[in-house]
């Protein structure tokens, strides 16, 4: 049907130019008198020439501006293009730890970057972005060379990078960046002056917040340390049992600077139960309780000695470390502690006959109940055992003073000098 419809169009056609051909129409022009006389036809003809030909004009200028728009267009892709290889060319090198050809590749980028706005202003679509990252491709390496003026350089050329279009993503991974290398350095106050200046949207992060706590670490300060890691177990960071027991660790720590007794009361009630749960947190508060205590009262004591009955029940389950703890605290609490505790001690030590430290805290009991027939063999027994050297000295000490009291010189001379010998 297509060619029915082209011949019917170019029989119209032909009709129309034959009509206009066959037209003897005339058209009369009058200039200063004169009298001019021009066929329709002609006029219709070279007004219908007068229009293609301004059509073509409008056509051609069109397609030359076309084409200068196509060619600088052209033109900012291929330097895109070359920008952008040498850009992923440094990332990969850094990736590859090869710093010393990712610096120069990155260097080179901003070259061409530099070259192309001082030549005709052009922008390409992702500039700041390359720019950005070009320079934090050259702080990385030579933060990993130790080139540290290097790393200021490019980093404040980094940041410096309007961001207003694009860019501002990669600059907020420059700022994280710049932190972790203030870390790694241990350089504290580098690393909180950059803390500091991340945008308010950035700091509440993960990555922040694990700056964050190994910034406290760094600096001591376990308070800070504890805040950060209930953050990211709230973030999923940590395993529940991980989280549970790096808590109790910096709950240590911050119950052990506590140096009065206000201080630690306050401490100890704002730790949670389950961070209160745990052997090393409530041996470390009674402990530290005991240290700063100007006056032990019968009344502190029993609530001292309810927090470590719980431990005490479960004795088997501490290690070595927080049996002597807890055997250190009770030895203190011994002196107003109820006369039944004598009892639960007793059978405690003949459940575990072998176990050092049960036989000293029993001699200890019995020495200050004035037991002194139970009181010589146990802490003789407690100075051979596997007890803590200060325990079996202690133990060499209170035998050399028992037999002093005695009478008995010459067994205080060997237990003293047994003291001193221990080792």
């Amino acid at each position: 049907m297509k060619w029915l419809f082209s011949l019917i169009w170019w029989v119209v056609l032909a009709v129309c130019v034959a009509w206009l051909l066959n037209n003897s129409a005339m058209v009369s022009v009058f200039v200063d008198g004169l009298r001019i006389d021009l066929s329709l036809n002609l006029i219709l003809t070279c007004l219908a020439l007068g229009v293609w030909l301004l059509l073509v004009g409008l056509r051609f200028r069109y397609g030359i501006q076309a084409t200068y728009v196509t060619s600088k267009r052209a033109r900012l892709t291929y330097k895109e293009q070359a920008v952008s290889s040498l850009v992923l060319d440094a990332l990969s090198l850094q990736l590859a730890g090869r710093h010393g050809r990712a610096q120069t590749a990155a260097a080179e980028a901003i070259e061409k970057l530099d070259g192309l706005t001082a030549q005709d202003g052009a922008q390409l679509p992702r500039q700041a972005t390359l720019r950005v990252l070009a320079n934090w491709v050259c702080a990385e390496s030579a933060h990993t060379l130790r080139q540290t003026a290097v790393v200021d350089t490019h980093l404040a050329h980094a940041l410096a990078v309007d961001t207003h279009n694009d860019g501002a993503i990669a600059q907020e991974g420059v700022r994280l960046r710049a932190l972790r290398w203030a870390l790694e350095l241990g350089d504290s106050p580098r690393a909180h002056q950059r803390l500091a200046e991340l945008p308010k949207a950035v700091s509440r992060r993960v990555q922040v917040w694990r700056a964050r706590l190994d910034l406290a670490l760094m600096d001591q300060q376990p308070e800070k340390a504890l805040e950060a890691v209930r953050t990211l177990t709230k973030h999923g960071v940590y395993a529940a049992r991980a989280s549970l027991s790096l808590q109790r660790s910096l709950a240590v720590q911050m119950l052990e600077r506590c140096h009065d007794e206000v201080a630690l009361e306050s401490m100890w009630k704002s730790l949670p139960q389950a961070e209160r749960a745990g052997y090393d947190v409530s041996l470390a508060w009674v402990s530290q309780r005991l240290a700063v205590a100007a006056d032990l009262s019968d009344e502190v004591a029993v609530k001292l000695m309810s927090q470590l009955q719980v431990i005490w029940d479960n004795i088997g389950d501490l290690s070595d470390a927080q049996q002597a703890r807890l055997v250190a605290c009770m030895t203190q609490l011994l002196p107003q502690l109820p006369d039944s505790w004598l009892g639960v001690i007793e059978q405690a030590q003949q459940q575990q006959p072998e176990k050092g430290l049960l036989q000293y805290l029993t001699a200890v009991a019995y020495v200050q109940r004035q037991l002194v027939g139970k009181a010589k063999p146990m802490l003789k027994r407690a100075a051979e055992s596997d007890a803590p050297l200060d325990l079996r000295r202690d133990a060499w000490v209170q035998t050399a003073k028992l037999e002093a009291e005695l009478g008995d010189q010459a067994a205080a001379a060997a237990a003293w000098q047994a003291a001193a010998l221990a080792s």
